[in-house]
């Protein structure tokens, strides 16, 4: 290959350093979760998905659970921190109020504490919690939250200048989940 064919400091040197980074994240996201998953296993069902004639991982399920899931979830996460931080319309987490099998484990607080870092993850230094993320819509009379709703949770968030708003949104109909009939109106307040 002749020595102008990649220039130093040229596209591939600066970009391949960047593109595994991001491939490594991306793999490292298809392993997190509550479903146990082997590294080996998963890198099975992502080679499998290339078109890589592998072994099929023990697991029937896992190929699901990582494909629809998990890097669904991490494909999803590339820029959208900064595409949310640049729009004025006001950012809302509300919390599920039943029982989700990708979050067994994680209480309220810690899913707060990761939807920050996810959605900061594009640029931690430059783009503030707030950017991010103005409510998160709470129910403490139908609501159930794993591990409650703690008041130093709720003095941090609005140290961050995050607002925990509490409102019916389970309704008796509904109950554990939250009644979009509830829910529709308080969202359209925010606006």
């Amino acid at each position: 290959m002749p020595p102008h064919a990649f220039p130093r400091g040229g596209v591939l040197k600066r970009t391949l350093p960047l593109f595994l980074a991001g491939l490594a994240a991306v793999c490292a996201a298809c392993l997190a979760g509550a479903y146990p998953a082997a590294p080996g296993d998963v890198l099975a069902v992502l080679a499998r998905a290339a078109g890589f004639a592998v072994p099929a991982p023990a697991d029937p399920a896992l190929p699901t659970v990582v494909m629809e899931l998990r890097l669904t979830r991490a494909l999803l996460a590339y820029g959208v921190g900064a595409a949310l931080a640049a729009t004025r319309c006001p950012k809302v987490f509300v919390p599920n109020t039943g029982t989700d099998p990708e979050l067994l484990g994680h209480t309220l607080e810690l899913q707060v504490e990761r939807l920050l870092r996810h959605l900061r993850g594009d640029a931690p230094d430059a783009i503030a919690p707030r950017d991010v993320l103005d409510f998160v819509l709470v129910d403490t009379k139908g609501g159930r939250y794993p591990g409650g709703i703690p008041r130093a949770m709720l003095q941090r968030l609005g140290e961050l200048g995050i607002r925990v708003l509490d409102c019916p949104l389970v309704s008796r109909q509904s109950a554990p989940y939250i009644d979009e009939r509830l829910l529709n109106p308080v969202l359209l307040s925010l606006c």
